[in-house]
């Protein structure tokens, strides 16, 4: 934890299945808790969230310590979006429809 004036920045390990569906400013479920993105790495595969002494107080990672484990939820609109994309690249009829 990276410890700042009104916050402490908080990274983590993240599997590489689940990168492709976060992003820098977007919404992530951990512990329970709906936290924004502050940072993200895609070459390390880890993410950061920054949280504020009321986040610490009423949730659970006032007590988490490095190399606990914590439970990731993505955001189920983002994931819809991710995979639509996805399934309309590889479909190279519907590209080619559109270049014509």
């Amino acid at each position: 934890m990276e410890r700042s004036t009104g916050h402490e920045l908080v990274h983590m390990a993240v599997a590489q299945q689940w990168m492709a569906y976060l992003f820098d400013k977007g919404i992530v479920a951990l512990n329970g808790a709906s936290l924004t993105i502050a940072a993200i790495d895609r070459e390390k595969s880890t993410i950061a969230v920054s949280l504020i002494p009321e986040t610490l107080q009423r949730t659970t990672f006032g007590s988490v310590a490095v190399g606990d484990n914590i439970n990731l939820e993505l955001d189920s609109r983002t994931q819809a979006v991710v995979e639509t994309v996805r399934e309309v690249l590889a479909d190279k009829t519907f590209i080619t429809s559109l270049l014509k």
